[in-house]
């Protein structure tokens, strides 16, 4: 969807939808703010339970990051992680302009589907209140999620028995979202029955396909620019959850293999599919699907920050509690060693991925950036006009590239006895043009 394609007459019931989608979407982050202390919780009581029962046989790696201390702060790092990267896309989407229901659309699918696909939610079951709506919320984002596949990029359906498709999952996901404990519920999509996980994974492959159909038959040159890195990275995403379900049906019940997968599988769910914000923001914006630049380019930098200090402290944690336990006999020593790390690494990291990013992805910017530092570094030692104003005339024709540029010096006129003369009295102008031609630049005095 280019920004000609968006610019469309919002209908009469537009502020209805546009009021719906700020409700939503306020509704969405904030009962996913309210859950994440219940969440830490309940991933700190699964630590204590698992060191209690499964204590003798877990060893090295595993025994550390199960431990209370630091598994329930990887793990809800990493779903918080997950959430705020796909949040960023979303604002990304509805930045600007908003007017049309598309946009309103793409926008929420973001939103609501992180917040069901992530456990966090779940942890407010218990609330007689809460607990209905988060589930209404959740059932939201699986259907959002389904038709972004069957509607993406113009808002149609195409081909036509994607309507099937549409009445089908409304009807199934509404039947579980009422009775989220049911045996086909979907409101965890990683603690289901096989025949509910064949279900869902069927719903992805029809988007897909429906995606392929539109990519070959119908889809514009343009439309095909811009989704095929969304359509990889979603299907990518799709990938990674069937790689993260299956193994489990042919682990052990019990053993340290059982409690790795229970405890780290669907925490891996989150590495691997955090490259889908990433492609789509290179989607968006090499391609123009909607017009932003300084979110994508926070979702790019932050979200390998994230995931990058992630790693480092999770290595460093286990580095130190392999030293320190024998001798400390805790892991408390390696959480504020692994902390004061990520800490001190914060600020020249993320210095360093902003270059990467914008050397890779804002090549224009970047490669002005430096034209603008080289010729600030000769402006302090450089004392001839005449070679101050060629420079600054190929600073400008390399970031600005004008077809005609012209330069004004204000030249006094000198006094018979060589001085300039005093303020106020006729200066001469010196004009110098440089015209950008095929064969290069020609400057004129």
């Amino acid at each position: 969807m280019s920004r000609n394609q968006v610019q469309t007459s919002a209908p009469r019931y537009f502020p209805l939808m546009l009021n719906a989608w700020r409700a939503l979407l306020a509704l969405t982050v904030g009962l996913f703010a309210l859950s994440v202390p219940e969440r830490y919780e309940q991933l700190e009581a699964l630590a204590r339970s698992t060191q209690l029962a499964e204590g003798p046989s877990l060893t090295g790696f595993l025994q550390t990051a199960s431990s209370p201390g630091i598994y329930p702060l990887v793990v809800t790092g990493l779903e918080v992680s997950f959430v705020v990267a796909l949040l960023l896309v979303s604002a990304g989407i509805a930045s600007g302009r908003i007017d049309d229901w598309r946009r309103l659309f793409f926008s929420a699918v973001f939103v609501t589907y992180s917040v069901w696909v992530t456990p966090t939610l779940d942890s407010l079951s218990g609330d007689p209140i809460l607990g209905p709506i988060g589930s209404l919320v959740q059932a939201v984002g699986l259907i959002f999620a389904i038709h972004f596949f069957l509607l993406f990029p113009d808002g149609r359906f195409i081909p036509r028995w994607g309507r099937i498709s549409s009445v089908f999952w409304i009807a199934y996901t509404l039947a579980w979202a009422l009775r989220p404990d049911a045996w086909y519920s979907l409101i965890d999509p990683f603690q289901v029955p096989f025949a509910v996980f064949a279900t869902l994974m069927f719903g992805w492959l029809t988007g897909l396909v429906a995606q392929t159909v539109r990519y070959r038959s119908n889809a514009t040159p343009d439309q095909r620019r811009q989704t095929r890195w969304v359509v990889i990275a979603i299907a990518g995403a799709v990938a990674a959850y069937g790689a993260v379900y299956l193994p489990g049906l042919f682990i052990a019940e019990t053993g340290a293999a059982r409690v790795a997968f229970d405890l780290f599988g669907v925490p891996a769910f989150w590495l691997l599919a955090m490259p889908m914000a990433f492609a789509l923001g290179f989607a968006m914006l090499r391609h123009q699907l909607f017009d932003f630049h300084a979110v994508i380019n926070r979702t790019l930098v932050y979200g390998s920050l994230t995931a990058l200090l992630g790693g480092i402290y999770l290595g460093v944690v286990t580095l130190l509690g392999q030293i320190l336990g024998p001798v400390a006999g805790t892991s408390d020593l390696a959480v504020a060693g692994s902390t004061l790390t990520v800490a001190a690494l914060f600020k020249p990291a993320l210095s360093r991925i902003q270059q990467v990013i914008d050397r890779r992805f804002y090549r224009t910017r970047y490669d002005a950036a430096l034209a603008v530092e080289r010729f600030t570094t000769r402006l302090r030692g450089e004392v001839d006009l005449g070679s101050l104003r060629d420079d600054l005339i190929e600073l400008v024709s390399e970031t600005v590239q004008p077809t005609t540029a012209s330069l004004w010096l204000l030249k006094p006129l000198e006094s018979a006895g060589g001085d300039a003369s005093p303020s106020g009295e006729e200066s001469t102008v010196e004009r110098h043009t440089v015209r950008r031609q095929s064969m290069g630049l020609q400057t004129s005095g």
